[in-house]
């Protein structure tokens, strides 16, 4: 084997390496439903003795919620579409997990954590690593007001 041919295909390795590795890194960020409904388990957990009711919006559904994230079987999870965000079945949800704007529900529910997930790429030949990706809120997890109130309340 010819020289260039060795350097040709280590070089094509490692390519086939640093693609493979940016491609990892943009899909362990593609599911951002799925992991804001593992946070609203994890800031729940040991908080309150009586069962949440959570709406998973479209959105969230699409990018990682699946019936293997619905860990409590105390828990009422509901994926009700075509629901208004001030309408009054919104408030029979304790939790929501919905698209931004995270304030778009700010006079019912108070905003917990915004999970991020994969935007785009952001190319800069001039900075190495050239190809970066970027993320941005995907997932906003959200509490009605005076839920954890009126649950201590009844305690």
């Amino acid at each position: 084997m010819s020289s260039a041919v060795k350097v040709a295909t280590i070089g094509g390795l490692l390519a086939n390496a640093v693609v493979t590795a940016l491609l990892l890194l943009i899909s362990c960020h593609n599911y951002p439903g799925g992991v804001a409904l593992q946070r609203l388990h994890s800031l729940l957990h040991n908080q309150t003795t009586e069962p949440c009711q959570v709406h998973i919006s479209v959105t969230a559904a699409q990018t990682g919620v699946t019936r293997f994230g619905e860990l409590d079987s105390t828990w009422r999870y509901s994926k009700t579409e075509n629901l208004a965000d001030h309408s009054s079945e919104m408030l029979n949800y304790s939790h929501l997990l919905t698209e931004p704007p995270c304030n778009k529900m700010e006079g019912t529910h108070s905003l917990l954590e915004r999970v991020e997930g994969f935007d785009k790429i952001h190319l800069n030949l001039k900075k190495f690593p050239f190809v970066i990706p970027t993320m941005a809120a995907k997932i906003c997890i959200l509490e009605r007001h005076g839920w954890r109130k009126s649950r201590t309340e009844r305690t």
